[in-house]
């Protein structure tokens, strides 16, 4: 997987005002490759690394370092860790931001789950509905009644994208016709109150047939 944040914050006019521009050159080419090191890895950079990617000039290196920790640009552990306080707050600022895009879409998905169980719980609910409704003798009024709401019914009282058709009807699957309506309009007019725009999309339906699924259920 590619890394969501190949880049840290670097600025511009603290580099070329700060104490960095007392090191020598060598040392600032130094103090650079440490950051994108340590940025790359997410997690201190021995000190034998980076020797290593400097098999030439091994105590220039050492030199750098020793210059640059004595100035306070870098820090180095008993083990000869060295780390970049800036590099170091900006990694977790990335690991909260990665949490909570995690947890977030978790938390989707967990939504999702409901709403499939909860649209086949009301499915089942109309369904036995329906059933009790033939034995008690209602006919053909009740069997007009329980017309589901189609495409064109959709398209008039609802924003409907490319494709969308098929989802709306499976949203609206539980309800009866009537009840489809009932839910639609109750949106619009809470929509409208509140100054958004009347029609709603599938998602604003989705979104508000799962949070109100017990109200719904009493006056439908």
């Amino acid at each position: 997987m590619s890394n969501p944040y190949p880049w840290f914050k670097f600025d511009a006019e603290s580099w070329l005002s700060g104490n960095i521009q007392f090191q020598p050159p060598e040392y600032q080419a130094i103090f650079i490759n440490i950051c994108c090191l340590i940025w790359k890895s997410k997690h201190a950079l021995a000190l034998q690394l980076l020797c290593m990617r400097y098999p030439h000039a091994k105590q220039m290196v050492t030199d750098a370092v020793q210059s640059l920790t004595d100035a306070g640009m870098i820090e180095m552990d008993d083990d000869q860790n060295i780390s970049v306080k800036f590099i170091t707050e900006q990694i977790g600022d990335t690991e909260v931001r990665s949490q909570k895009r995690s947890d977030a879409a978790n938390k989707r998905w967990n939504n999702a789950s409901a709403m499939q169980v909860h649209t086949s719980a009301m499915q089942t609910d109309a369904e036995e509905s329906k059933s009790k409704s033939k034995k008690r003798g209602e006919g053909d009024a009740d069997a007009n009644h329980s017309q589901q709401l189609h495409a064109d019914e959709i398209r008039i009282r609802c924003y409907v994208g490319e494709g969308e058709i098929e989802s709306f009807e499976k949203l609206f699957s539980p309800f009866t016709k009537g009840q489809a309506l009932k839910v639609i309009n109750k949106l619009k007019f809470r929509r409208e109150k509140s100054g958004q725009r009347p029609r709603p999309c599938l998602s604003d339906l989705s979104e508000y047939i799962l949070d109100n699924h017990k109200e719904i259920k009493t006056w439908i």
